[in-house]
C-alpha cells in the first residue's frame, strides 16, 4: 500500500474554526452565483480580494480567469450577464427565419479529429472536464457522464468506448443525469454548466428513447429565468415525482417534468432522499434544508450546521448502509478551503462538526495548503456498505474510513504517479454507482472499485475537450497542436494525441519551416519553444514585461519563421524565435486580445483590446487607432486580413447586440463597413479568410459556422456534422483542402472548404437614348471549382420586373461573356440581372441578391442634367500662382465637357476646360502673379454638359474670391497647462515682412492633449493689443450640450459653418474639425498691422484634468486694401461682356458666355464670313446677370453646317461685341 498521511484531530479543532471565521468574505464568489449580478461587480469584487494575495494552485485564481475570459466579451460593454437560453433562442430565432439562398451548406461535412485519448511527455495530462456521472439501474455496463460544453456522453461497454447524441442540440452543457429506476430509457438532463457558467442553460430536458432525442420540459427558462440547474433527482417509487435543485430554488414536478412549482427559493447546489424514506428531502446550498413531504415544503435546519456566512458552498452525502446518516461538507467563504465536514445521525436534524483540518480542498498532499476553490469544484460520497467510509473531492480526492474524523489523500493531482493513485484535479462529482466510486473531473472520468487503492482512467474515447487556440502544419495535414483549458497543450501526430504541455493552454504555432519547433503558452502570456517536436519546452517570454490576456495572442511572420509579434499591453517582436524580444509599440490601449500580421506584406499588423483596434503600416514605427466607425455591440475578438491586400480586413465582435457581428474595411480600418448580413445574434469568436478566392469567409460563432463569399448577399450556415458548439478559431489548412475548427467542449473537428463558386465581373449599362437596342451586356465570368454549365448562363430583363424574358451570355474569348437585350421602346425603365450555374449546383448571380437586387437603365430622351460638385474657392494666394481648380461631374448618359468662366475685375478672359477621368475634373486659371494684384476680384463660375442630343448643362456659381497674400506659421510649445489655474500659459509668434499690407482675414490651428476640452480657455493678442476669446465652453459637460471631448485638433475660422460653443462630442471623443470661434471673433483684427508678436494664451479653468498645450499656428491673409468689406462685390456684374466661346474650335456644340449689368433688349446672332445669318440664338429682354447659351452647328433650317469660321455677335442696349469661332469637322 502507498504511504498516505494521515491526520487526527483533537484540539485544533475549535481553533483553526476561529481562524477561518475571521478571514474576510469572498464576496465575489457570491456575486457569481447571483442572476442579477453585474459582471464588472464581480469583476472588481474579485480584483480587491486578490489584491496583495499570493497566487497558488488550487486557490480557485484560475478557475476565475476562465469564466472571465468566456464571460467579459459576452457582456461587454453593460457587464449584463445574458440568459441561460440567449444563444438557444438567438439560434432558434435564425433558423426559423433564415432563407437559404445557396447550396453552399451541402458541402460542409465535419468529422472529428479528437483527442479521445492521450499519451504524455509532460505533466498532468487529461481529456476533459466531466460534471457528473449515471450508471443504467439493470446493466453496469451502461454509463451515462455529462461535460459543462461537451454535452452527454454515453457507454455500452463499461467505459471502453462512448458516444453522444446531443450534438444537435442548441447548448451542449450538462450538469446533471437521472435515470428512471423502472424505465432506465427515460432519462433527464439538467443542462448548462452548473460549477463554473462555461456554458447556457436550457432547463431540464427529457428522453424516453434511452438518450437518443430529447424534448423540453416545463423547467425551461422562458419561465422560470435561473441560470443554473446542478442536480435533478427522481424519485425512487413514484417516477412521476421530480426534483430540481438550481440557482433560483427547488422545483417540484409530479407529472414527470410537464410541469413544476416552486419549493423552495434560494440558490442551490445538491439534493439527496434519504435512503429508504423519499418523503425525507435533504437540499444545500449554503445553508441546509430538510423537507418531510417529498420535496413539497422544506424547513431549514440549523442544528450544528455551519452559518451561511462562514461557507460558500455545501455537499450532501447518504448512504443505504445507515439511512440516518447525513454527511455535509463546507467550503471556507473566506478563502474557498475546507471548512468541515459535518454528519447528522438523526436524519438531518442536527449536525455535529466531525473534522475542518488538514485542507483537504487544496493541492498539497499533506493538506497544509491555504485556500481552496470550493465554489468551482465540491463533491462528498459516501459508501454504500460502510457508513463511516467517505471521499471527498476538491482539487484531489481524500479518504476517510471513521467517518470524517481523519483523513487520507486517496487520489493525487500529479502525473506520473508517485506515492500516490492519479487522478486530474479539479473533482466535481464523487458518484457511487453500485460499489464503484466514479470521479468527474477536469480532466475526464475516473473510477475505483477498491476503495481507490486503484483509480482506472476510462475517458479514452471522450470527445470533450475544450480548446482555445490551435496551429496546424501547412505540409502535413496530419500534424497540429493545440491548447486546451484545464488539460494543456497537446500535439497531434497522424491518430496520436501526445499531451506535451501542462497548465491551461492557450496558442499554438508550429514553424512552417521545421515542423520540429513548436511553441505553445499558459495563460497570461507564458510562451515556451520547443526545438525537438514537443519532447521539452522552454521559456522565451524572457525580456517581455506586463501580463498578456488568458489567452495571449502571439502571431508567426508570414516571411520569415523567426520573427514573431506577440500582444501584451503592447506588441513585442523577437527577430531571433523568441530569445529577446523589443517593444513596438506605445498604444495604451488596454491588454490586446487580437494580433495578426498581413500575409501579403509584414509591415502592416493588426492588433486590438476588447474596445480598441490599432493599425501600423510600417512594421510598428508609427501606429493608428482605427476603432471609429466599428458599433462595439460586444467586445473585439479576433482579426482576419486579406491574404491579396493588406488594407482589406474583417474583424469580429462577441456579445448579444443584433446586427452587429463582423466588420469589414477594405482602407486599412480608416472606415469600416457592417457586413453582419443576418448573422444569428450569437457572439462571433473568429473569422478566417480564405486565400485566391471571391473573399471566401468563414466565421465561428457560439453556435456553428457560417460562411460568405463577395458574390453572396448574405451568410449561409456551414455546419453539416458539427455539433451546436463554441467555435473558438478556424484555420484553413490549403494542401488538404480543409477547413480546422478549434471547440469549446468538443474538440478539433475539420471539414473540405466550400466549393469556391463562379465570380461575375460587370460593369452595369447606363442610361441610353437608344431606344431600338440592342444592348450589349459584358460580363467576366471566373469559374470556381466546377465548370460553368453554358445553358445556365443568362441574362435575365424586363421592364416589369417579374424577369420573365432572358438572353444567352455567349462566350467572347477568355473568362468574356456578352449577351444582347433587344430594344424595349421609349422612355422605359429596363431591369436586369446576370445568372450562372457550375456542375456543383452552386448558383451565382450579379447583383448577389437578384433578383430581389437588380441593374437597371433607362432608354429614351435624356432631359437630366448632370449632377455637378464643387467646393467655391476661398481665396487665392498670389505667392502659390497659377492657381488650381477642381470640379466633379456625372451624368447618367455620360459627360461631354466641364469648363470654367471667368473675369477679373469684371474683365471676361479666355474660357478654360477641365480635363480628368472617372468623374473628376481639374485645370488651372490662366493669370499668374504678374497678371493680378492684391486686392483684384475674380468671378467665376463652373459648366458641365452632357453628350445627350439636348445637350443638358449644370452650372455652379456665379463664384467669387479675391487675391490676397496669406502668411502661415506655427509652433509646438508641447507645454503642461496648469490645472484649474486661471492665468494659464502663453506662447508667442512673432510675424515680420511684407510690410505695407493690412490683415483682412485670421485663422487659428490649436491642438493640445486634453482629457476635458471643456475645461479650457483660449485667448488670442494681436500685435496691436486686441485681446479676443477664441475658445470658452462654461458648464461643459454639465449643461446638455454633452461631454466636451478630448485632444482638441481644431481650426478656428469665421466664416466655419458652426461654432465651437454649440458643438456636442460623445465622451472620449476627440474633437477635431473647422469651427467659428467663440464668443469673440476674428474678423476684430481687420485693418490692423499683422507684424509683431501674437500671443496666445491656453488656461484649464477647472478642477481635476491635466493637458498640454502641443501645438498652434496662424493663417494670416494680408491685402493692399483695409478690409475684406473693400472688395469688389460679386453681385450684378458693372459691365457688358461677351466671353469667348467653349470649346473653341468645336465639334458639334460650344457654349457662348455673357454678361450684362442691367435689364436689356438682347440679341445673340451667328454670322458666317459672308455676314449672312446663320442662327439666332437669343432675341429677347433679360435682367442683369450672367448668361450662357448654347450653339449646336445648326442654322435655322435644323440643318448642319459645314466646317469653318464663325462670327457671333451680342448686341445689349447700347452694347456691341463680336467674336469668331471654328466650327471643325
Amino acid at each position: 500500500m502507498n504511504f498516505k498521511s494521515k491526520v487526527l484531530i483533537g484540539m485544533l479543532v475549535c481553533g483553526l474554526w476561529a481562524v477561518q471565521s475571521s478571514y474576510a468574505q469572498q464576496e465575489w464568489v457570491r456575486l457569481m452565483q447571483d442572476p442579477n449580478a453585474n459582471f464588472y461587480d464581480i469583476q472588481r469584487s474579485f480584483n480587491e480580494y486578490w489584491e496583495g494575495k499570493k497566487i497558488e494552485r488550487g486557490s480557485g485564481w484560475k478557475q476565475f480567469k476562465r469564466w472571465e475570459y468566456f464571460m467579459e466579451p459576452r457582456v461587454y460593454p453593460s457587464g449584463r450577464i445574458p440568459a441561460p437560453d440567449q444563444a438557444a433562442r438567438a439560434y432558434a430565432e435564425y433558423a426559423a427565419s433564415h432563407r437559404r439562398l445557396t447550396s453552399i451548406s451541402d458541402f460542409s461535412n465535419w468529422t472529428p479529429l479528437g483527442p479521445t485519448s492521450w499519451v504524455t511527455t509532460s505533466y498532468n495530462p487529461g481529456i476533459g472536464r466531466i460534471n457528473c456521472s449515471a450508471v443504467h439501474p439493470n446493466n453496469s455496463d451502461i454509463i451515462y457522464v455529462g461535460a459543462p460544453s461537451g454535452g452527454l456522453w454515453v457507454s455500452y461497454d463499461g467505459g471502453s468506448t462512448w458516444n453522444t447524441t446531443t450534438d444537435d442540440l442548441p447548448v451542449l452543457g450538462v450538469t446533471s443525469i437521472a435515470i428512471d429506476p423502472f424505465d432506465p430509457d427515460i432519462v433527464y438532463l439538467g443542462t448548462g454548466d452548473g460549477d463554473a457558467g462555461d456554458t447556457y442553460s436550457i432547463g431540464a430536458l427529457k428522453s424516453t428513447d434511452g438518450g437518443l432525442t430529447w424534448n423540453p420540459t416545463g423547467l425551461n427558462w422562458t419561465i422560470y429565468q435561473a441560470r443554473r440547474i446542478s442536480k435533478i433527482l427522481i424519485h425512487p417509487a413514484q417516477t412521476n415525482v421530480l426534483l430540481a435543485a438550481t440557482n433560483s430554488g427547488v422545483y417540484k414536478s409530479t407529472d414527470a417534468g410537464a410541469s413544476w412549482s416552486l419549493s423552495l427559493a434560494g440558490d442551490f447546489k445538491d439534493m439527496e432522499f434519504k435512503p429508504f424514506d423519499p418523503a425525507v428531502v435533504y437540499v444545500c446550498g449554503t445553508t441546509f434544508h430538510r423537507s418531510t413531504d417529498t420535496g413539497g415544503s422544506f424547513t431549514q435546519i440549523g442544528a450544528g450546521v455551519p452559518s451561511s456566512a462562514a461557507v460558500n458552498r455545501l455537499a450532501i452525502a447518504v448512504t443505504p448502509a445507515n439511512p440516518d446518516y447525513v454527511y455535509l461538507v463546507g467550503g471556507s467563504s473566506a478563502n474557498s478551503d475546507f471548512y468541515g465536514l459535518y454528519r447528522s445521525t438523526n436524519g438531518g436534524v442536527s449536525f455535529s462538526l466531525r473534522s475542518n483540518s488538514p485542507n483537504i480542498l487544496g493541492y498539497a498532499p499533506n493538506g497544509s495548503s491555504v485556500g481552496g476553490q470550493s465554489w468551482y469544484d465540491l463533491a462528498v460520497a459516501a459508501s454504500p456498505v460502510n457508513a463511516e467510509e467517505i471521499y471527498v473531492g476538491g482539487i484531489n480526492i481524500w479518504k476517510s474510513g471513521d467517518g470524517g474524523v481523519s483523513w487520507d489523500l486517496n487520489a493525487y493531482w500529479f502525473y506520473p504517479e508517485q506515492a500516490y493513485p492519479y487522478v486530474h484535479a479539479d473533482i466535481h462529482a464523487l458518484d457511487f454507482h453500485g460499489n464503484v466510486l466514479y470521479a468527474g473531473s477536469d480532466g475526464g472520468i475516473f473510477q475505483t472499485g477498491d476503495g481507490g487503492e486503484v483509480w482506472t482512467d476510462i475517458s479514452a474515447g471522450l470527445a470533450n475537450t475544450q480548446f482555445y487556440r490551435f496551429g496546424g502544419y501547412p505540409y502535413n495535414e496530419n500534424l497540429l497542436i493545440g491548447g486546451t483549458q484545464d488539460n494543456g497543450t497537446n500535439l497531434m501526430n497522424g491518430p496520436v494525441w501526445t499531451h506535451v504541455l501542462g497548465a491551461d493552454g492557450m496558442e499554438a504555432l508550429i514553424d512552417y519551416s521545421n515542423p520540429n519547433i513548436l511553441y505553445a503558452c499558459i495563460q497570461n502570456g507564458g510562451l515556451s519553444k520547443s526545438l525537438n517536436g514537443g519532447l521539452s519546452f522552454n521559456s522565451v517570454t524572457n525580456n517581455i514585461t506586463g501580463n498578456g490576456a488568458w489567452v495571449t495572442p502571439y502571431v508567426m511572420d508570414p516571411q520569415n519563421p523567426q520573427i514573431l509579434y506577440a500582444g501584451f499591453g503592447e506588441v513585442w517582436k523577437t527577430f531571433n524565435g523568441g530569445a529577446s524580444w523589443v517593444q513596438i509599440s506605445a498604444l495604451g490601449g488596454g491588454t490586446l486580445q487580437s494580433l495578426t500580421v498581413a500575409p501579403s506584406d509584414p509591415q502592416y499588423i493588426y492588433a486590438a483590446s476588447q474596445n480598441n483596434i490599432f493599425r501600423t503600416r510600417n512594421g510598428g514605427q508609427t501606429w493608428a487607432n482605427i476603432t471609429a466607425g466599428v458599433t462595439l455591440g460586444g467586445a473585439i475578438t479576433y482579426i482576419a486580413v486579406s491574404h491579396e491586400d493588406p488594407e482589406k480586413l474583417w474583424v469580429t465582435l462577441s456579445g448579444y447586440s443584433p446586427g452587429n457581428k463582423i466588420f469589414a474595411s477594405t482602407n486599412a480600418g480608416n472606415s469600416w463597413a457592417n457586413y453582419s448580413g443576418s448573422l444569428p445574434n450569437l457572439p462571433a469568436n473568429c473569422v478566417v479568410q480564405r486565400k485566391n478566392s471571391a473573399d471566401a469567409l468563414y466565421v465561428g460563432t457560439d453556435i456553428g459556422i457560417y460562411y460568405r463569399n463577395r458574390n453572396m448577399p448574405d451568410w449561409e450556415p456551414f455546419n453539416a456534422g458539427l455539433p451546436n458548439v463554441i467555435v473558438q478559431e478556424l484555420e484553413i489548412h490549403y494542401a488538404s483542402g480543409k477547413l480546422r475548427a478549434a471547440t469549446y467542449g468538443r474538440g478539433i473537428w475539420e471539414s473540405p472548404l466550400a466549393p469556391v463558386a463562379a465570380a461575375i465581373s460587370h460593369t452595369p449599362l447606363g442610361d441610353t437614348e437608344n431606344i431600338s437596342g440592342p444592348y450589349e451586356v459584358q460580363a467576366e465570368i471566373t469559374p470556381g471549382s466546377a465548370a460553368l454549365l453554358a445553358d445556365s448562363l443568362l441574362v435575365y430583363y424586363s421592364t416589369d420586373l417579374f424577369f420573365g424574358n432572358s438572353a444567352p451570355l455567349l462566350p467572347q474569348g477568355a473568362n468574356q461573356y456578352l449577351a444582347a437585350i433587344p430594344g424595349q421602346g421609349s422612355n422605359v425603365h429596363i431591369h436586369y440581372y446576370i445568372s450562372v450555374s457550375d456542375e456543383n449546383g452552386l448558383r451565382v448571380s450579379a447583383p448577389p441578391a437578384a433578383p430581389a437586387e437588380y441593374y437597371r437603365f433607362y432608354a429614351g430622351p435624356d432631359t437630366v442634367p448632370p449632377a455637378l460638385a464643387h467646393a467655391p474657392i476661398p481665396y487665392a494666394d498670389i505667392a502659390a500662382l497659377p492657381l488650381a481648380i477642381s470640379a466633379s461631374a456625372s451624368d447618367n448618359i455620360g459627360i461631354d465637357s466641364v469648363w470654367v468662366e471667368y473675369a477679373v475685375n469684371q474683365v471676361p478672359q479666355p474660357p478654360f476646360g477641365l480635363s480628368g477621368s472617372g468623374g473628376n475634373y481639374q485645370g488651372f486659371f490662366g493669370f499668374d502673379s504678374n497678371a493680378v494684384s492684391l486686392g483684384d476680384l475674380v468671378s467665376y463660375r463652373v459648366i458641365a454638359q452632357d453628350v445627350s442630343a439636348n445637350m443638358n448643362q449644370a452650372v455652379s456659381g456665379p463664384h467669387e474670391f479675391d487675391i490676397r497674400r496669406v502668411l502661415a506659421l506655427s509652433r509646438a510649445p508641447n507645454i503642461p497647462i496648469p490645472n484649474n489655474n486661471p492665468a494659464g500659459v502663453s506662447d508667442v509668434l512673432t510675424v515680420s515682412g511684407h510690410a505695407g499690407l493690412q490683415i483682412i482675414d485670421v485663422e487659428v490651428v490649436f491642438k493640445a492633449a486634453h482629457p476635458n476640452f471643456g475645461d479650457l480657455v483660449v485667448k488670442l493678442t494681436s500685435p496691436a493689443g486686441t485681446e479676443i476669446t477664441l475658445l470658452d465652453r462654461p458648464g461643459h459637460p454639465a449643461l446638455p450640450l454633452g461631454s466636451p471631448g478630448v485632444n482638441p485638433d481644431i481650426v478656428l475660422d469665421d466664416e466655419a459653418a458652426e461654432s465651437i460653443e454649440n458643438v456636442t462630442f460623445a465622451a472620449g471623443e476627440q474633437v477635431a474639425g473647422v469651427f467659428r470661434p467663440d464668443p469673440g471673433l476674428l474678423s476684430a483684427f481687420r485693418g490692423q498691422n499683422h507684424t509683431g508678436d501674437w500671443q496666445i494664451n491656453v488656461a484649464d479653468a477647472k478642477a481635476g484634468h491635466l493637458g498640454t498645450f502641443s501645438e498652434w499656428g496662424l493663417r494670416i491673409s494680408l491685402s493692399s486694401v483695409t478690409g475684406i468689406d473693400d472688395l469688389p462685390g460679386a453681385g450684378a456684374p458693372a459691365v457688358f461682356a461677351l466671353y469667348q466661346n467653349y470649346p473653341n474650335p468645336f465639334n458639334p456644340s460650344t457654349a457662348i458666355g455673357y454678361q450684362l449689368p442691367a435689364f436689356s433688349e438682347v440679341e445673340l446672332t451667328v454670322y458666317n464670313l459672308l455676314g449672312q445669318k446663320v442662327r439666332t440664338l437669343v432675341s429677347q429682354k433679360q435682367p442683369a446677370g450672367y448668361y450662357s447659351v448654347r450653339w449646336d452647328g445648326r442654322n435655322e433650317r435644323g440643318a448642319p453646317v459645314s466646317s469653318g469660321i464663325y462670327i457671333y455677335k451680342l448686341e445689349a442696349g447700347d452694347y456691341r461685341q463680336s467674336r469668331r469661332m471654328l466650327l471643325l469637322k
